[in-house]
């Protein structure tokens, strides 16, 4: 009975904790897209685009991604295609995809109305990130990890299909 009553504690211990990882992720996410939108004033602008590798399209066919920002101006880019994700207001940021490797290097811009509007939802212990573009839902995403160091936040993705 003992061994039982220890069990029940240890599960009901647990299943709160995952509840609480949720709830602190969410906010931490929202703190960093909040602190990613872009200001007008954008000489003396020191926030940078969240960005995702997109060789080969692997940004919309891989399973799982890496979007990253970097928290220092000068900062060193490997790869020729990259998709980011500039904020325009803590919940909305507009797709670009951006060409480093052509001379001089392109993106191709999304009109201001085609801004993408991000909602959270917790599903099971997991933070999920839904991307809605006029209501209609473009990309889920489950958060599986948030990892920062003093040039550079990761946040690794798992897409959700279907």
């Amino acid at each position: 009975m003992k061994t039982i009553s220890i069990l029940f504690l240890i599960l009901v211990s647990t299943t709160n904790s995952c509840g609480q990882e949720t709830n602190h992720n969410e906010e931490k996410l929202r703190e960093l897209f909040r602190n990613s939108v872009q200001k007008e004033d954008f000489v003396n602008n020191n926030v940078h685009p969240w960005r995702s590798d997109n060789e080969d399209s692997l940004y919309f066919k891989s399973d799982t991604i890496k979007v990253y920002q970097y928290k220092t101006r000068s900062y060193r880019s490997f790869g020729c295609e990259k998709i980011n994700w500039t904020f325009t207001n803590e919940n909305e940021f507009v797709l670009t995809r951006v060409h480093l490797c052509m001379e001089p290097p392109t993106r191709d811009n999304s009109q201001a109305n085609d801004s993408l509007k991000i909602n959270f939802r917790k599903n099971n212990s997991k933070l999920r990130i839904e991307v809605n573009h006029s209501k209609k839902n473009v990309d889920k995403f489950d958060l599986i990890e948030i990892r920062e160091n003093d040039t550079i936040t990761d946040l690794i993705l798992k897409r959700i299909r279907g």
